[in-house]
């Protein structure tokens, strides 16, 4: 049996050298960066795709270096002059891993399509976006508002929210969610970073299909660690050599861990501390929740809700509409 596991462990590690180990099958989403020099994008269909797009005059950097780091891209703070007001803006910079011409005009082309069905999405917990810009990168740039409260880890871990604050946190999380599904859009990569709180206090989720971005290309595997706690067991199922797709279930996997992170305070699989380790775990099927005996003060509805929502088996994880009432059941008289 271990020497199986390792073999296993050994061929997912060396899979997810080349690739994302989640695979949008609706919307890829973003993806490139920075370089100096813009690819030069064939008008005749570049207006084809209905998404505003910003002169470098009308956006000026905040700061000399990226607000943001991380492994699909970089987030820069600036300013967006509209008419006679100023506006604070985010412009994600998606670090593309190939430079060859053909790759970037085809991302080009993926990118622009998926940010103009983006645009038009309108929910109260997705984050709006503005537009495009071609000034920072080989690729177009995505515009979107600045949240100043940053990431759902950033906020938790500046704030001591009540139960009733993150039962509130996570059925908006959920709605938004559904939005998405509604729209036939796969996350395929929800965590606790794809998750911004606006300067309302409220969840808008990100980043939705954009590790599908990197389909085709090498990926440094470092780029992905942070997200393989989040993602769910059958997207590291393959026996063919092919990557695993994202389904609406496997968002619900990740959705449960959210849960988990928001009422626990604790990361996905919090005890232990390398990537291999967890990918081990999800090869072989353990429990993957472990509850502290001396910190659980959930309620037990609660925590079989967790239970079902992480459950190796796709089959058992409850809808998100089930798992929105069984919150919000929680504070009825």
């Amino acid at each position: 049996m271990a020497n199986h596991v390792t073999h296993q462990l050994f061929k997912l590690l060396q899979r997810l050298k080349l690739k994302s180990p989640v695979e949008s099958p609706a919307k890829p989403l973003l993806r490139d960066t920075s370089s100096a020099t813009n690819i030069d994008i064939d008008e005749s269909w570049k207006s084809s795709f209905p998404v505003n797009v910003f002169s470098a005059e009308s956006l000026e950097r905040c700061d000399d270096y990226p607000s943001n780091y991380g492994g699909l891209g970089d987030v820069w703070k600036c300013r967006w002059r509209k008419e006679s007001e100023v506006l604070v803006v985010a412009v994600k910079v998606v670090r593309l891993h190939s430079v060859r011409e053909e790759v970037t005009h085809e991302k080009s082309k993926i990118l622009l399509r998926e940010a103009s069905v983006w645009a038009q999405l309108s929910h109260k917990n997705i984050l709006p976006l503005y537009g495009v810009t071609y000034e920072f990168g080989l690729l177009p740039s995505l515009v979107s508002s600045w949240t100043s409260n940053g990431s759902l880890e950033q906020f938790l871990g500046a704030n001591d929210l009540l139960m009733p604050q993150k039962i509130n946190m996570l059925t908006q999380i959920a709605d938004g969610l559904e939005y998405l599904h509604s729209k036939d859009i796969v996350h395929g990569d929800l965590t606790n970073t794809s998750v911004l709180i606006n300067d309302d206090g409220d969840p808008c989720i990100v980043d939705f299909g954009l590790s599908s971005m990197l389909l085709e290309e090498e990926v440094p595997y470092s780029n992905m660690i942070g997200n393989i706690r989040w993602a769910a067991p059958e997207l590291f199922e393959d026996r063919s050599g092919q990557s695993v797709k994202p389904t609406v279930t496997s968002d619900l996997y990740s959705y449960g861990w959210i849960m988990f992170r928001i009422l626990t305070g604790r990361p996905p699989y919090h005890w232990l501390t390398s990537a291999a380790a967890v990918l081990a775990a999800k090869i072989r099927p353990q429990d993957p929740l472990q509850w502290d005996p001396n910190n659980t003060q959930l309620p037990e509805i609660c925590m079989k809700l967790i239970e079902d929502l992480c459950s190796f088996n796709p089959a058992v994880r409850p809808s998100l509409v089930t798992s929105r009432d069984t919150l919000q059941g929680l504070f009825v008289a």
